[in-house]
């Protein structure tokens, strides 16, 4: 039996937050526990083989956290397993009803602004990128050797793919939260 499980690109996978946060306590009931979230977990987690343990996920996007934000989760019993850019990823255990992180629709949908909000400045620079990467396409095309048009075009068209997804990220967010 395998002690370690590797799971690529977990977050893109799952990039409702309460489909991520379902998905991480499935898999704690199942035995796979994550020790830690850093950095590079919306690319690669490792899970390791424990106990199975009943725990509540909460994924929750603070671009620029208050003083009191982790003081405020701790006071309540929630244990900081990590951060990932700044989603921090919260968790308690629990035995009876399911704890609630947000108390209220209102506090959910919030949630759901800052990560529509956030996957939109990564649309806006992508956007700009491509636009930067046009120019010389479009206003010196004599100048630029046509290998290197070929790599410019390539480059925008890879950010344009990268931001239609993002922008059907966005979408099927809006249409989680409006569901329900």
């Amino acid at each position: 039996m395998k002690n370690k499980k590797l799971v690529w690109f977990p977050v893109f996978r799952r990039v409702i937050p309460e489909k991520f946060e379902s998905w991480m306590e499935e898999m704690a009931a199942r035995g796979w526990q994550l020790e830690r979230i850093g950095q590079w977990d919306t690319i690669l987690m490792v899970f390791k083989r424990g106990e199975a343990k009943r725990y509540r996920f909460v994924f929750d996007l603070q671009a620029n956290p208050g003083r009191d934000y982790q003081s405020t989760y701790e006071e309540f019993g929630w244990e900081l397993v990590g951060r990932m850019a700044s989603a921090y990823v919260w968790r308690m255990e629990y035995d009876g009803e399911r704890p609630e992180a947000f108390s209220d629709q209102t506090s959910l949908e919030e949630r759901s602004r800052r990560v529509i909000a956030a996957i939109g400045v990564s649309v806006a620079i992508l956007f700009m990128v491509s636009i930067i990467m046009a120019y010389p396409l479009l206003f010196k095309p004599g100048t630029i050797p046509v290998a290197e048009k070929n790599q410019l075009i390539l480059a925008i068209m890879f950010c344009a793919i990268i931001a239609a997804g993002l922008g059907g990220v966005m979408v099927h967010i809006r249409r989680y939260r409006k569901q329900c």
